[in-house]
């Protein structure tokens, strides 16, 4: 009768001791951000936008982000340079400038390395509801797969490259 007292009692301590862990991985998990998984993000970025079906890239362009806990707040760029004195000067944005806010996404964390888009404001808003992962690469790359596009209801692959 002791052995399975000591049985039982043996597998509450472990079952409890499996539930702790979890707790603490679960407690981890809630305090990582984009920002804390997605170190290259501030800077300038190149923006490419893509077809799902067939990874086709359908439109580019270069934005600046900013990054702070969940929120990637996009701004459009300028040339800084129109003349070329800075036409030399090597890397992405060295000739740029940071412009207007087009807009603000706030992620919430699903997985360790899946986040849904929870608020996307002004000309972002096309990303509202994007499952979005931090893709390895060289440089990290946050890629959004969304059911619609900037101007038409067309599945679509948004990577964010940050510059070198």
């Amino acid at each position: 009768m002791k052995r399975i007292v000591i049985s039982i009692l043996s597998v509450g301590l472990l079952l409890s001791h499996t539930l702790d862990a979890k707790s603490q991985r679960t407690q981890v998990a809630q305090t990582q951000t984009l920002e804390t998984n997605w170190s290259d993000a501030p800077g300038f970025a190149d923006f490419t936008w893509h077809r799902a079906e067939d990874d086709g890239e359908v439109y580019s362009s270069v934005v600046y982000l900013s990054l702070s806990g969940n929120k990637l707040s996009i701004y459009n760029t300028y040339n800084a340079a129109p003349l070329g004195h800075l036409a030399r000067c090597g890397g992405l944005g060295c000739d740029l400038g940071t412009g207007q806010l087009l807009g603000i996404l706030e992620v919430t964390q699903q997985d360790r390395n899946l986040f849904i888009v929870t608020n996307a404001s002004d000309k972002t808003s096309f990303l509202q509801g994007a499952q979005c992962r931090v893709e390895e690469s060289y440089l990290q790359v946050f890629e959004c797969f969304s059911l619609r596009g900037p101007d038409a209801e067309v599945p679509s692959v948004f990577r964010f490259s940050p510059g070198t």
